[in-house]
Formats: structure tokens, sequence, C-alpha cells
């Protein structure tokens, strides 16, 4: 069987043809390549209807999270547009939580308080909060969402014993007042507060990371010295009357 003869005019457009081909297949796996990894930079989270991007923040760029309502340093995810940000551990925290503190019910996290006034007051630490929360439908129960992931035991440079978070005061039916160490303010029995009872050592769950003022010891050291400088200018002052009584 005899060959057709292919002429000069049909090879170069055959290469042509291939070139074009051979780009236009360049091109594609390149579209397809770039789809895939924006795919992959684009994160979803349920809190926002918008595609989130990785950004890591700077203290100078004063972003405060839209889940804890903390300051923001470090990787976050956000959406610029919107001026949505979240810390990574705020982004991945989970959809529903089994906590000690509320044993009874599973706490879902809601990206926002389900009451009309659009605000919640943590059962925790007792303080309010605007934004995400772990609630109970049931028992109208809230935690924030870093009071709901604090460790059950902490240690503190000021002191020399591990610190045990408790969800309740431990001596609830004493009836005397206790201080935190840490702000000096007076600990709401109902609330969480670390401790160490054998030492009396109370810190409120939200100044575990805090810096002391300073120690109730200090404090107390400084009233008695000054006890002490009243008590004397007190007595200088009846020996100056008892000598001006005696001439």
């Amino acid at each position: 069987m005899a060959l057709a003869k292919v002429s000069s005019r049909e090879v170069v457009n055959a290469k042509k043809r291939s070139s074009v081909v051979t780009e236009v297949i360049a091109r594609e796996r390149t579209l397809v390549f770039r789809m895939v990894q924006e795919e992959r930079d684009i994160i979803k989270h349920f809190s926002h209807s918008h595609a989130l991007r990785e950004y890591k923040l700077q203290e100078r760029h004063r972003i405060v999270c839209d889940a804890c309502e903390l300051d923001l340093l470090g990787v976050a995810y956000g959406c610029a547009k919107c001026g949505f940000y979240l810390h990574k551990s705020c982004f991945e925290a989970p959809r529903e939580l089994a906590h000690g503190a509320h044993p009874k019910h599973t706490l879902k996290l809601l990206s926002m308080a389900p009451y009309s006034s659009g605000r919640f007051y943590c059962n925790g630490c007792g303080n309010g909060g605007n934004s995400f929360t772990y609630n109970c439908a049931c028992c109208d129960y809230d935690l924030h969402i870093d009071c709901a992931h604090l460790p059950k035991a902490m240690n503190r440079d000021d002191h020399e014993h591990t610190l045990t978070l408790y969800y309740s005061f431990p001596y609830f039916k004493y009836s005397g007042e206790e201080y935190c160490h840490v702000c000096r303010n007076s600990v709401d029995k109902r609330r969480w507060v670390y401790g160490y009872h054998q030492c009396k050592y109370w810190c409120h769950s939200d100044c575990i990371f805090g810096e002391a003022i300073c120690s109730l010891e200090e404090e107390d050291s400084s009233e008695d010295d000054e006890r002490e400088v009243n008590f004397s200018s007190t007595a200088m002052l009846a020996y100056e009357m008892k000598g001006k009584l005696c001439i």
C-alpha cells in the first residue's frame, strides 16, 4: 500500500497545531492549579458568610478577635472586607462542648447571644459578652469561648503551689470574705476561682494571667506600718499634751 505524500505546508501546520494545543493545555493546567490553590487558601467558618484567609497580625494592627473580644496577635483568620477576624484557637474551637461545669447538657458554640439584648453574662467569670458564647438553651447557661477552655490547673510566679480551677468557691458555707490575690477585689463565691485552699490563695478566673498589683501580705504589712505610724503620732501628741497639762 502506497503512503500518501505529505506536503511541507501540512507538516508546518501540524507543528503549529501541536504547539497551540500544547500551549492551551499548559494554560488550562495553570488555571486549574490556581483554582485548586485558591480553594486551599479559602477558609470557611460557620459564623461568617464570606470566605476567610490566613493573616499574621501584629500589635500595631490593633485588631480585636470577633469571638473572644480579646486583642489579636499572631496567626488569625479573617475577612478584610468586613473587618472580621478570629484567633486561630477561636477558629478551631469545637462547635459542641461537654464541660465539667455544666455536666447535664452539651454546650453549643453560638456566634452571638441568643437573647433579645444581644448580650450574655458568663457563668464562669461573671462578666458580660457581646460575641461568641458556649450556650445551653435549656438552662440559659453561657460561657465565654476563652473561659470554656481555661486549664484545670495553673501556676503563677507569685505563688509556690499549683492552683486548681474551682467552678464554685470550695468553702461556699464560709461566711467570711475572701479576696483575689491579683486584683485585690472580693471573690464572688458563685463564680469560678483558681486557688490553693491550704494557703487560702485565691484568684479570679479572669485574673489568672494578670500581674498582681501587690500581694495581700505586702498590703497587710503596709497597713500595719501605717497603723504603727499613726499610733506613734497619737502617742507623741498625747505625751506633748500631758507635758502641757503638767506645766
